[in-house]
C-alpha cells in the first residue's frame, strides 16, 4: 500500500491528512473457471469489488472485446446474459482497474450445442 501525506489547516492548528492507494481486489460469485449452460439460459456471474483506492472500475469483457449484446447487462459489477445463444460461448473477463492495478476473474463459457472441436480452454493464472 502506497501513502501520501498532506498537510490540513483546521482552525488554528494543523492536522496531517493521510490519503491510501491501493490495488483493486475481486471477489467472484463462482470459483469455476468452466460453466456450462443451454441456449435460452440466463448467464448471472457477480464481479464483487471488495477493496481498492481510489475506486476501481469493473468491466466484462467477451474474448478481449467489451460485451455490447443487447441481451447482456452490466449491474453494480454482476454480468447478466439473458436467453444464450451459441455465440454467447467464449472466455469472459472481469476486470478491475485503477492507477494503482488491476485484478480480475476469468472463466470459460460453453454453451450446450456448440462445437467442442472448436473449443480451446484457456487458463489464466495472476
Amino acid at each position: 500500500m502506497l501513502a501520501s501525506a498532506n498537510v490540513v489547516e483546521r482552525g488554528s492548528k494543523f492536522e496531517m491528512l493521510t490519503v491510501g492507494t491501493a490495488a483493486p481486489k475481486l471477489r467472484a460469485s463462482t470459483s469455476s473457471r468452466r460453466m456450462v449452460l443451454k441456449p435460452g439460459d440466463t448467464l448471472n456471474v457477480s464481479c464483487d469489488l471488495v477493496s481498492g483506492i481510489p475506486t476501481p472500475v469493473i468491466t466484462w469483457s467477451l474474448g478481449g472485446e467489451m460485451i455490447t449484446s443487447s441481451r447482456a447487462a452490466v449491474i453494480d459489477g454482476q454480468l447478466t446474459v439473458t436467453s444464450l445463444q451459441l455465440g454467447d460461448g467464449g472466455v469472459y473477463m472481469c476486470a478491475a482497474t485503477n492507477v494503482v492495478g488491476e485484478d480480475y476473474f476469468v472463466f470459460r463459457l460453453v454453451v450446450e450445442g456448440e462445437s467442442s472441436s472448436s473449443v480451446s480452454l484457456i487458463v489464466v493464472s495472476k
